[in-house]
């Protein structure tokens, strides 16, 4: 199918229009569509399509006085109208000149194949018509040829007679010095230019020898190139000599010969080049200078040709640093020491400068780093490509203890921020779900964020996202500084949300630590875990996803209290916050701008707020109920295709600017399923949890939950296996109580009758005393497989949450991670 066969669409449904791009981009059409008439009209007039798409519905001008204008225009008649709506009448649209009326709802399959027959048809006429004009065009050329060939014998008798003044007008006016020679080199006829460049009148020329004007160094061999030996007729073409016609001025003279048919005489044209080969000595001794340059220069140097990957020349210094001669370069393949650290592509076809960091393989063995850089040129005998060497090994032992200042940067901030919990338990009825997604295009990437759980007397969460601005080794550096003073804020000011925000910027702006050009922008939440009211503020920060009831909308909007200027930019600016109430269901996702901005690169465009909510409603159209981690993951989906871009939490990032979202759920912790049992003996208690399991897998699987048979049964069977061994004390009379409900994590509860149990004083399997143990590694396997783990009621209940991942992630640690760091001591 022709890739170029462009489709317009007019359809003042967005909806709809967006089907039908879908479906037309899918079978490979150059699709465009239009909101209303006007437009459709615009864009059919300004990118004449093979084929329209036309509502027949809407408002303004409907598709009946769209297709009227379309056929009235010399430019747009013969684009084939297609009209498909749900309404209208079918034979006034065809009276109208459409060639087609297709009913909505419409069959894809139909559609696509009716789009195919009119492209064809459109096609076969276009091509009756091309037929057409290149016969009549073909005709119209016979015709004017005849009437040539007539003009061209009546005119002939007349060039005849003309021909012999033109031929003297041509030799008179040929803009060179022309004369005509005897075989003797006697001058028998010259033009005027002749006379002028010599400065000898015609008369005194001709007679002359043309011999005689050349000096007695040069004459010997012009004269034997007039003639060989047995004297017969020259056969040269041209040659230089030096012609002296005054005493003073002596020309080098390009002499191009020319034999006159059915004579022994020779027509020669005379060329001064006296400038150009002064300009060609210049050139020499450029050239000499250069080398003498390039032999100097401390960069090394290869000319490569592009076809063989060949080196046809070097510098000294380029010898030097691969460690032989240039004689032995020669010939040599520049690959053969040149290696690239990453694919930069073929410099051999390279069309611009770029350069790539590369190891470069000296003939000792010895491996070096440098920076090369390719530039293509074209000397006299084609094209080559030069490529430069900077020894860069020293830089790059730099820039390696760089990066571990870097990671060590990235390594306190994380203290700083310890691990967010992934579950908060806001009351009785209410948990909070947070997760966060982080695929920085740096290293020393600007987004940072931390949840934070604060003031026991009257609880509340912090959720917070920053974006500093740059991406260099600062930024991280600015990054602490900042949540050092925010945590230090929260730990000893209770305050509102908009007065600890405002205290945070004051600090900024009076740190000094901050440079004019230096800020960040920021969306703050702050949720009071009794009454469930959430107060939000952002600083000069994209708006955050709220979803509720199935649809999703930003917030703050532009004519709501919330939107701030970004922090660090004026020490005495105001903070305002909005709020609102949350219930069970609530979904939030924040995100920094490169989310939005992620199309710009490929695309020139940027996500507005609307087209955002517009993509987050279409993945609720699957489920409304869809947890926000599920929603999120879609979401970065859905854009990196539109943006063309590969971003991924592993973390991959092809796109130019950091990309973190922050998801929060308001979640019941109240439990969806419970089966209580009591087991007489170790196998009847195995066949128990057998049947459990087998009753969580189904939608365990369903839901996307990997990997059940190693993760869930284990942890299932052996914190089954400790409740009624340590817990119960293997008494068959008690029972064991397994709940369990799904959300955004799996949430699993196993309780015993027991004394309670002390899963500290268990020792560590790992450990090498305990290796040959066969008992101890029940509490150390649930902590491997699970992601969080917690012991309450005395040890009599175990609380367990898993991840949609296959692995656990690092919020399996955070009860290590509090004891190794506690730097807030009001929490």
């Amino acid at each position: 199918m022709d890739s170029m066969t462009r489709i317009l669409i007019i359809d003042d449904s967005r909806s709809t229009a967006k089907i039908l791009e879908r479906i037309l981009l899918g079978a490979g059409y150059d699709t465009r569509y239009a909101l209303s008439g006007a437009e459709g009209l615009e864009q059919a007039a300004r990118i004449i399509p093979d084929l329209i798409l036309l509502d027949v519905d809407m408002p303004e001008m409907n598709g009946y006085e769209v297709c009227t204008r379309l056929k009235e225009s010399a430019a747009t008649r013969d684009i084939p109208i297609m009209f498909i709506s749900a309404m209208g009448n079918e034979h006034k649209g065809l009276q109208l000149g459409a060639v087609d009326y297709i009913r909505k709802p419409f069959n894809k399959t139909v559609l696509q194949a009716r789009i195919k027959n009119h492209l064809e048809l459109k096609r076969y006429r276009d091509s009756l018509e091309n037929q057409v004009t290149m016969r009549t065009r073909e005709l119209e050329i016979a015709n004017e040829r005849l009437h040539r060939e007539i003009e061209v014998r009546r005119e002939a008798e007349i060039r005849a007679r003309r021909n012999e003044e033109r031929y003297r007008s041509v030799f008179e006016n040929t803009g060179a010095a022309t004369m005509i020679l005897d075989p003797d080199l006697g001058i028998s006829m010259v033009n005027a230019e002749s006379s002028r460049w010599t400065g000898i009148p015609p008369e005194e020329l001709t007679g002359r020898r043309f011999s005689d004007f050349i000096i007695p160094e040069d004459r010997d061999r012009v004269v034997g190139l007039h003639s060989s030996p047995s004297g017969d007729r020259a056969l040269s073409t041209r040659y230089e000599c030096r012609m002296r016609f005054r005493p003073d001025t002596t020309h080098t003279v390009l002499v191009r010969v020319g034999l006159i048919p059915e004579t022994e005489k020779c027509i020669v044209s005379l060329i001064d080049i006296t400038d150009r080969k002064r300009y060609e000595a210049m050139l020499a001794e450029n050239e000499a200078y250069l080398r003498t340059v390039t032999e100097a220069i401390q960069t090394g140097l290869l000319v490569i040709d592009p076809e063989t990957d060949r080196i046809t020349d070097a510098n000294p210094r380029a010898a030097r640093m691969i460690g032989c001669e240039i004689q032995n370069l020669i010939g040599k393949s520049y690959r053969t020491y040149v290696h690239c650290e990453e694919d930069a592509g073929d410099p051999g076809s390279c069309q611009d400068t770029f350069s790539c960091d590369c190891i470069l393989e000296r003939m000792d063995g010895e491996r070096i780093h440098v920076r090369k850089s390719h530039a293509g040129a074209r000397l006299k005998d084609g094209r080559y490509i030069v490529q430069s060497l900077q020894d860069i090994t020293d830089m790059k032992q730099m820039l390696s203890k760089q990066e571990i200042n870097i990671e060590l940067s990235r390594g306190i901030l994380e203290l700083v921020n310890r691990v967010s919990p992934r579950h908060t338990l806001l009351n009785e009825s209410r948990s909070l779900f947070f997760d966060a997604f982080s695929a920085p295009c740096y290293k020393q990437g600007g987004d940072h964020f931390f949840l934070r759980n604060i003031n026991p007397g009257q609880p509340a969460s912090i959720i917070t996202l920053k974006d500093q601005s740059g991406h260099e080794v600062g930024c991280v550096l600015r990054s602490i500084i900042t949540d050092l003073f925010h945590h230090a804020i929260l730990t000893h000011f209770a305050m509102p949300l908009e007065q600890a925000v405002s205290r945070l910027n004051q600090e900024i702006c009076r740190s000094g630590t901050f440079g004019r050009d230096d800020f960040f922008t920021s969306v703050f939440l702050q949720i009071d875990h009794e009454n469930m009211e959430m107060r939000y503020l952002s600083a000069g920060h994209p708006p955050f996803l709220f979803i509720r009831d199935g649809k999703a909308r930003v917030l703050p909007a532009t004519d709501e209290d919330g939107g701030n200027l970004p922090i660090g930019v004026f020490d005495e600016a105001p903070f305002q916050s909005g709020r609102l109430s949350l219930r069970v269901g609530d979904r939030i996702i924040l995100y920094t701008d490169g989310l939005t901005e992620m199309p710009e690169r490929n695309w020139n465009r940027t996500i507005t707020d609307a087209e955002l909510v517009e993509m987050v409603d279409n993945i609720l159209r699957e489920d409304p109920g869809m947890p926000v981690s599920v929603i999120t993951e879609r979401l970065v989906a859905d854009v990196t295709a539109l943006a063309d871009e590969t971003v991924t939490d592993d973390p991959v990032n092809t796109s130019d600017d950091d990309i973190t979202l922050l998801l929060l759920e308001i979640e019941s912790p109240r439990m969806d399923a419970e089966q209580c049992f009591t087991a007489a003996d170790k196998e009847d208690l195995a066949a128990r949890t057998r049947t459990v399991f087998e009753r969580i897998r189904p939608r365990w699987d369903a839901l996307g939950f990997a990997d059940a048979e190693t993760r869930l049964w284990t942890v299932l069977e052996e914190g089954v296996m400790n409740a009624w061994k340590h817990g119960n004390q293997e008494d068959r009379t008690k029972s064991v109580s397994v709940a369990w409900r799904f959300g955004n994590d799996f949430h699993l509860s196993i309780s015993n009758e027991g004394d309670g149990f002390a899963p500290e004083r268990i020792a560590d399997p790992s450990a090498e005393e305990n290796l040959l143990k066969t008992s101890g590694r029940g509490i150390f396997l649930i902590r491997y497989f699970s992601d969080s783990v917690r012991w309450e009621n005395g040890g009599r209940r175990m609380n367990v949450t898993l991840s949609k991942r296959s692995m656990p992630t690092a919020d399996a640690f955070d009860e290590k991670t509090g004891e190794i760091m506690k730097l807030w001591a009001m929490e």
